[in-house]
């Protein structure tokens, strides 16, 4: 992965998001006991790769943490019109109720479970926002979804 930029402007760049995907998914399985599933075309976008990897890798180490072991998360890369959704999906148990009203604020932890600062999910709002995308959380079918809907820069330059 590289090397995460700071606090400083977005650097965007050319960037496959296969690869990203592929890279995230290998870092975020290191030390798991869980496994990653890559579904993405070779789609390529302008965006800031440092901010993306670690969005993508806070929402798979969420994932890999909650989801049962004989069940894979999955990756996945979707071009919808001049915008791309990278998705993170699971079989975990959710997001508890109470808490979507504000999942997304400071220190918002789920009271049935002892882990965590509350701090992932807002850090993961704000990089996404960064780089002038968006996040949103969907459950449906025993499936929990994150789906990061990013700007194709590449094609709003064209």
């Amino acid at each position: 992965l590289h090397e995460p930029a700071r606090d400083g402007p977005a650097r965007e760049q050319r960037v496959n998001l296969r690869l990203l995907a592929e890279r995230v998914a290998s870092a975020a399985a290191l030390g798991s006991r869980g496994n990653v599933v890559v579904e993405a075309p070779d789609e390529w976008a302008v965006t800031d790769p440092d901010r993306l990897e670690r969005a993508l890798l806070n929402l798979l180490d969420n994932a890999l943490k909650y989801t049962p072991e004989d069940a894979p998360v999955h990756l996945i890369v979707v071009r919808e019109g001049d915008r791309l959704s990278v998705t993170v999906a699971d079989r975990g148990p959710g997001v508890s109720p109470d808490i979507l009203p504000r999942m997304f604020t400071p220190y918002t932890t789920d009271p049935s479970r002892s882990d965590g600062t509350g701090l992932g999910l807002n850090s993961v709002k704000r990089l996404v926002q960064d780089i002038g995308g968006q996040i949103s959380y969907s459950r449906f079918r025993e499936w929990t979804r994150f789906t990061i809907t990013l700007p194709d820069l590449e094609e709003a330059k064209a």
